[in-house]
């Protein structure tokens, strides 16, 4: 630090040497013969003698901190005399060596109001050196030009060095795709990573640099940079989806665990610029059994169940309302205010496509939020004629609230057990059953008659969100009550409908 104040207040000192120097005499305008330049090569530690003539009196100055004279004892980066033979003392220290490379120092002669460069000092690259490219080695990275991460962490640096060399040290903002390994490289090779920033430090500008050992032991750095986040990009921090209690008291983010007040989630734009879109959507295979979706905006009013604290700065805090009905979800979708703008009229036909969100747009969802059923519409079943309508001249009881639901477990291995009446003298045919809570994802794979007992005349079609019953007549009756066991697409039995033996109403 001292040498760097001293550096600069004899450059102040020369600059005003040679103010005063330039207005002492207008009408002195013949240009000065300078000495020949010359070029002295040098090592770390060495000292050199500069030897010239000169016709008048003169300053000497050296552009670089690592190359100063001696003159009566004294380290100086400026030195003077007068017109003659004149010889001076140029001694080479070791300054700015993070980088390896070859510098170059120029001594520049002012004499009689003009200046000029008499010389040129090189010293040479000597002992540990790391050099840093672009992937190609088209580009050399100094600490003028440093490497520049990008966002998506997808550019190659390459390091070269002279000898055996490990990473001793990186940023904590930084990784690369290859963590698991130590990064070493052996002397002549060209090794090549994948700097990456860590996504919690992706927000804003940050400099730093990567730190080699060699195997003597020696040090050097190459500086790195972030530029922060693009305009156009976006960051969320949830790494899973958020399954909300149907009560809205209890939240799960994978292993992590949230209450009533709600999951945190960060959202990352430039200068804070974004705009938050929350949208409902339903989930539902077509008849070539792909995946459908439909939406609905979530905006303000007695039906909204989502809800999103935002502090404008990046820091939100997602709920739920009570689920009284099935399970539902909901995207959170986060875009900069800039792209917002260009896409905000057009988001059914760019982002909420029937396909769903195109993988372009994946960065938006900050979050997929999905708030389990309540239990009580996953129970029980709906009953319905042929053309769709629900049946109002059936009853149907809860066999697990008459005997209990462990009896009831233990018999059909679900609690999930209804008894339907359907009265003597009406046709129920065709009879459509949809247990509650299937749809086309959880879907049924299978309704058997128990112990295969059916009634004379009684068919079923195959199932998927319903099973439809054909044969209950007016008069169509059994011995005993006709039971169906509901399995689901997990494989195990979902719910049981037992139709009772059927009597007079």
């Amino acid at each position: 630090m001292k040498d760097i104040i001293k550096y600069y207040l004899q450059l102040i000192v020369l600059a005003f040497c040679l103010f005063t120097s330039a207005c002492s005499d207008d009408d002195e305008t013949a240009t000065p013969v300078f000495p020949d330049l010359q070029k002295i090569e040098c090592e770390v530690g060495d000292v050199k003698t500069l030897t010239f003539k000169a016709i008048d009196n003169w300053i000497l100055t050296s552009s670089s901190l690592w190359c100063y004279f001696e003159q009566e004892g004294e380290q100086t980066f400026t030195c003077s005399g007068g017109a003659g033979e004149q010889t001076v003392t140029i001694h080479i220290s070791d300054d700015a060596t993070e980088l390896m490379k070859s510098y170059k120092a120029e001594l520049t002669m002012t004499m009689a109001g003009s200046r000029q460069v008499i010389a040129e000092v090189t010293r040479l690259s000597i002992g540990y050196e790391v050099r840093a490219f672009n992937a190609d080695k088209s580009v050399m990275y100094t600490e003028e030009n440093p490497f520049v991460i990008n966002f998506d962490g997808t550019d190659i640096l390459v390091l070269d060095a002279n000898e055996d060399w490990v990473l001793k040290d990186k940023p904590e903002w930084m990784e690369f795709n290859r963590s698991s390994e130590v990064i070493s490289g052996r002397a002549g090779d060209n090794v090549k990573m994948t700097p990456q920033m860590i996504t919690q430090y992706k927000k804003n500008e940050i400099t730093g640099f990567l730190t080699t050992e060699s195997r003597s032991g020696a040090i050097a750095k190459v500086p790195v940079k972030y530029e922060g986040i693009p305009a156009d990009r976006i960051i969320g921090t949830l790494t899973g989806n958020i399954e909300a209690s149907a009560d809205g008291e209890s939240y799960t983010v994978g292993n992590d665990s949230y209450d009533s007040e709600g999951v945190p989630v960060t959202v990352m734009a430039k200068n804070d610029e974004y705009t938050l879109v929350c949208v409902e959507y339903l989930e539902e295979r077509n008849m070539m059994w792909e995946y459908e979706y439909t939406y609905k905006i979530i905006e303000g009013g007695s039906d909204r169940w989502l809800w999103v604290d935002n502090d404008k700065k990046g820091s939100l805090k997602i709920a739920v309302s009570r689920n009284s009905s099935e399970k539902r979800n909901a995207y959170v979708l986060a875009f900069p205010n800039s792209v917002y703008a260009e896409i905000k009229d057009q988001l059914s036909d760019l982002v909420l496509l029937k396909t769903g969100i195109p993988q372009a747009y994946d960065e938006n969802i900050i979050a997929n939020v999905l708030q389990a059923e309540d239990a009580s519409a996953s129970m029980g079943f709906v009953l319905k004629n042929g053309d769709g309508g629900a049946l109002t001249n059936v009853t149907l009881t809860s066999y697990a609230d008459n005997v209990g639901e462990e009896q009831a477990m233990e018999k059909y291995g679900t609690k999930n057990v209804w008894i339907a009446s359907l009265p003597l003298g009406i046709s129920f045919d065709p009879l459509i059953i949809a247990p509650k809570g299937i749809t086309m994802t959880h879907y049924l794979m299978a309704v058997n008659f128990i112990d295969g007992y059916k009634w004379n005349g009684i068919e079923k079609e195959e199932p998927f969100v319903d099973v439809t019953i054909h044969g209950i007549g007016p008069d169509v009756n059994g011995e005993k009550d006709m039971e169906l066991s509901f399995m689901d697409s997990s494989g195990e039995v979902y719910a049981v409908l037992i139709i009772s033996k059927r009597y007079e109403d």
